[in-house]
């Protein structure tokens, strides 16, 4: 076996490992060992069999990618190669093509450089956006949405609800909590439904998690409803009288009556793993969540039916965020588990994402965009989330936080 495949497979069996705590459990852990075997014996047939299994169960894992990529290279396939080469590519520009150059197969050199501009054009700046309000002073904006002229942002560091107006009217503190807030959700009769809770918990202490009701004329709290120790809730959407929340620590939804301020039941996600943005598609009925590591699911809104996960063929719809419905079949999302990041346009059709455009990628060192709403014309996005910007202990760094960036992109 050459040297450059083996920080690869080394990934990968790490990786799934860890998976393996995760979710799937023997399924993967044995394909991925016997995947091994086969390669050590040089049955790169029974290695590609073995990874197209293992992307049946996880298709958007790099490491199994990468590696299916590599046993059509050891087969002389180079269409193949090639195909999931850029698939990968459209999601990390930076993919390192030295283990590629150790194989050998038919028109190399070709493939290479081909492989190679693939990556220049993804890296290639974009930028369509445009900055719409920058803040002063140390805020960590996690969550927006708008109602009406009012944009609303929920300060893990402040522990607050932040709001300002579409016409750059200086912003002021809607309500503060004794618990940060992290999503919401625009309810009925001019309230919102936040939810609180410490982000930087650890697996030996556990928080608690509430979702509150906020009356917005009286900036008063309504109502308390305490969710299980550990919940920490992704995004909120709400549809008529429901509210759904995903819940980032485990692979499930929280269906919510905001009429008597009730949990009505928890949509369990069997082969999801991290569950963020969450957008409703009234035409169809439809809702549409982001997990950060597998990709884009369909839930039913009527019957809690799981639909599957939405196929792009040529794109790795990996390390999605925020989403947002715009119109028809048209999404807008923040991608920020990418190289660049990025945010982008989503056309889906049934279960299909028939075109995927790339709106920005052009963003400043310090923070990474999260998540965005839609403003009459624009589509606003927190441009700079400091997540990146906590040490090891999860202690913010105070002196490395830019001014939070509010900035828009038109809608065509």
């Amino acid at each position: 076996m050459e040297d450059k495949v083996v920080p690869m497979l080394q990934y990968l069996k790490f990786a799934l490992f860890f998976l393996f705590i995760l979710s799937y459990g023997q399924n993967l852990d044995v394909l991925r060992k016997k995947s091994y075997e086969a390669y050590e014996l040089g049955n790169y047939n029974a290695f590609k069999d073995l990874n197209l299994r293992m992307l049946k169960i996880h298709p958007s894992h790099p490491g199994v990618l990468f590696n299916t990529a590599i046993s059509y290279g050891k087969l002389n396939q180079s269409d193949s190669l090639n195909y999931y080469l850029k698939k990968l590519i459209s999601w990390d520009a930076d993919l390192d093509f030295e283990p590629i150059m150790t194989l050998q197969f038919d028109k190399k050199d070709e493939l290479i450089e081909d492989l190679k501009k693939y990556a220049l054009a993804f890296k290639a700046k974009v930028s369509k956006s445009k900055a719409f309000l920058e803040f002063d002073g140390k805020h960590h904006f996690e969550d927006i949405m708008v109602d009406l002229d009012t944009i609303y942002f929920t300060d893990i560091h402040q522990k607050s609800i932040i709001r300002t107006w579409a016409n750059n009217q200086a912003p002021d503190t809607l309500i503060k909590f004794d618990i940060p807030p992290m999503a919401m959700a625009m309810g009925n009769n001019r309230n919102i439904w936040v939810s609180l809770t410490n982000p930087f918990f650890n697996n030996t202490r556990y928080p608690q998690s509430y979702l509150v009701q906020i009356d917005i004329d009286s900036a008063k709290e309504l109502h308390r409803v305490e969710l299980p120790n550990s919940t920490l809730i992704g995004s909120m959407v709400c549809v008529d009288h429901t509210i759904f929340a995903t819940d980032s620590s485990k692979p499930q939804i929280f269906v919510f009556d905001a009429k008597n301020g009730k949990i009505k039941t928890i949509l369990k996600i069997e082969d999801a793993f991290n569950l963020q943005g969450i957008a409703y598609n009234p035409n169809n009925e439809l809702l549409y969540i982001a997990d950060y590591i597998k990709g884009l699911l369909t839930v039913e809104v009527e019957s809690l039916k799981p639909l599957g996960w939405i196929i792009s063929s040529d794109y790795l719809l990996k390390g999605l965020d925020g989403i947002a419905h715009v119109s028809g079949d048209n999404f807008i999302a923040v991608q920020n588990n990418a190289s660049p990041l990025r945010v982008i346009k989503l056309t889906i059709k049934e279960k299909l994402a028939t075109e995927i455009k790339v709106l920005e990628n052009s963003f400043e060192p310090g923070g990474e965009p999260t998540n965005l709403a839609i403003s009459e014309d624009k589509i606003l996005f927190i441009a700079n989330n400091p997540w990146p910007l906590y040490d090891e202990e999860k202690n913010p760094e105070l002196e490395s936080w830019p001014n939070p960036l509010l900035k828009y992109v038109p809608l065509d």
